[in-house]
């Protein structure tokens, strides 16, 4: 029983001192707030080891928190640190009860809390949080970790530590470790699935059970805890001293354990490394080191490299590890290439990982080479004593090794001719355009020859003195005089029937509703009238002139 109340009574110690721990001082009110260009640029916890506030990078300062040190502070958390950074701004705790970014005279929220808060602490082990009325915790940033945990932080099942991008952009990196449900601690490169052939580094706890959890305690161990509150495993022992501890997923993709000492006088010493989960002599061996199509080398400094195969390229040659592009017209078996020439380029104890879809054996490297150029969908291949895995693009994880010659299929010159590529569709348009042009000019011609006739047909109703079966034109627009022949005017005048007048010339006429003058010479009207009776198949042609 003695033994009972003594445990009850440490227990009872413990959480209160767990309590006092977390329920700090409201030192940081509503209404409160930092400035980048302001009087106070941070807000500092109780010890003075940790700030919570604006820090510089780059050309400009994001918002974190970190270690305060003698020469360099450590950045152990940023906020929405795949924004940019900003050149002004305020940090604001509004008397609503929200964290606000002001910026350019626009607030949002900095963070997203499960509530409103009535105070917020920057704690002495790093935790910057805030509190509601209750003094309940209603967000903390251990609750969302960037590329770091400190001592008495967790990282739980499906939490995930992404490096940065670099030492001077602290946005996503390249490189991330990940909590697993089976309990394994696993590291990728970012841009990857969870798969074990894109792992490069686990802790072998992958039987640990469920709910396994990454603890760091303030002594410096580091080891995995199980939900039934069993140790599984210690990545790195406990030590003696004075020490800040941060577990660090670092820039180069290793998983690093660090320590601070803590002077005399209450100052942080420079870092020191305690474990790490990879000690390489090459890095080259960590996937993700250099990006899709090239590949990494060591240098003399022990500093890994990235290249380009031949007919390759950076993307971005101020970050080589981006990877590597082609410098000519891409194949595809669904299209042909005018005048390109294909070539294979072999790259000695090169070697990438093998995603092959086609396998085929060889006598030696040049029928290797000679498969893939028979293939279209060959882009690269990896040859080794007689085996021939065929390749296609993106190419990752290339690195050197003493047996696998990699071929890289290369070409040059060359015009795409896709009908679907952007050159060609260009002139499928102009084509179009063309014909549209030469159906709209026949359209207006046949509809310019149609109006003409219908007018004709007009004319010849309204005046209807022209015969159907005439072979003589009926009509001849625009002209002052007309042609008609005898059995014309004789049909339309009921054979000079009526008479109007006399002239020096003959007699006047009518025909139709229509008045002329017409001009017959009776002689010549007596030799017409004698021809018709001698053949009633003489159709004159001699006309007279109105």
């Amino acid at each position: 029983m003695a033994m009972a109340a003594l445990l009850l009574a440490l227990f009872s110690l413990s959480a209160i001192s767990t309590a006092a721990a977390q329920i700090q001082t409201p030192n940081i009110t509503l209404g409160s707030s930092i400035s980048i260009n302001g009087n106070s640029t941070y807000w500092v916890s109780p010890s003075r080891r940790f700030e919570f506030g604006f820090y510089p990078i780059g050309n400009g300062f994001m918002v974190g928190v970190w270690i305060i040190g003698i020469s360099n502070n450590t950045i152990i958390w940023t906020a929405k640190r795949d924004d940019p950074p900003i050149s002004s701004g305020t940090v604001l705790l509004s008397t609503d009860g929200r964290l606000l970014l002001s910026n350019g005279g626009s607030n949002r929220s900095l963070i997203d809390a499960f509530g409103v808060a009535s105070y917020a602490s920057m704690l002495d082990n790093g935790n910057f949080v805030l509190y509601n009325s209750n003094s309940n915790i209603i967000w903390q940033s251990f609750d969302f970790p960037t590329d770091t945990i400190v001592a008495e932080q967790r990282l739980i099942v499906e939490w995930t530590l992404f490096s940065h991008f670099s030492e001077t952009n602290h946005s996503t990196g390249r490189f991330r470790v990940v909590m697993h449900t089976d309990g394994n601690l696993v590291s990728y490169p970012t841009d990857t699935t969870n798969t074990s052939r894109d792992a490069y580094w686990h802790s072998d706890t992958w039987m640990g059970g469920s709910n396994v959890s990454l603890n760091l305690d303030t002594d410096g161990r580091l080891y995995l805890l199980n939900s039934a509150g069993f140790n599984i495993k210690n990545l790195a022992e406990n030590r003696t001293g004075t020490f800040i501890y941060r577990a660090t997923m670092d820039v180069d993709g290793i998983f690093r354990l660090y320590s601070h000492q803590i002077e005399n006088n209450g100052s942080v010493s420079e870092k020191s490394i305690v474990w790490q989960s990879l000690k390489l002599t090459d890095r080259c061996e960590i996937k993700g080191t250099c990006g899709s199509n090239s590949y990494c080398t060591m240098g003399d400094d022990i500093v890994p490299r990235c290249n380009c195969p031949e007919g390759f390229d950076f993307v971005d040659s101020q970050h080589m590890f981006r990877g590597c592009e082609e410098n000519f017209i891409k194949q595809d078996c669904g299209r042909g290439t005018d005048g390109m020439t294909w070539a294979v380029a072999a790259l000695e104890h090169i070697y990438w990982e093998d995603d092959g879809y086609a396998l085929v054996w060889v006598a030696n490297e040049e029928g290797c080479k000679q498969a893939c150029l028979d293939d279209c969908d060959c882009l690269a291949a990896l040859f080794k004593d007689g085996r021939c895995s065929k390749q296609k693009l993106p190419l990752k994880y290339g690195r050197r090794t003493n047996s696998t010659t990699t071929l890289i299929k290369v070409g040059s010159g060359g015009i795409v001719t896709d009908p679907t590529s952007s050159e060609v569709r260009k002139t499928t348009v102009g084509n179009e355009i063309f014909v549209a042009g030469l159906v709209l000019i026949i359209c207006s011609f046949i509809i310019l020859l149609s109006s003409c006739y219908l007018v004709y047909r007009h004319k010849v109703a309204v005046y209807g003195m022209i015969p159907e079966q005439s072979s003589t034109p009926a009509f001849i627009e625009e002209m002052n005089l007309r042609s008609f022949t005898y059995d014309q005017l004789a049909r339309v005048t009921d054979n000079f029937k009526e008479e109007l007048g006399r002239g020096s010339f003959g007699k006047i006429t009518q025909f139709g509703d229509h008045v002329k003058q017409v001009t017959v010479s009776l002689s010549l009207h007596r030799i017409f009238s004698s021809a018709i009776k001698a053949d009633n198949d003489f159709r004159s042609k001699t006309v007279l002139k109105l």
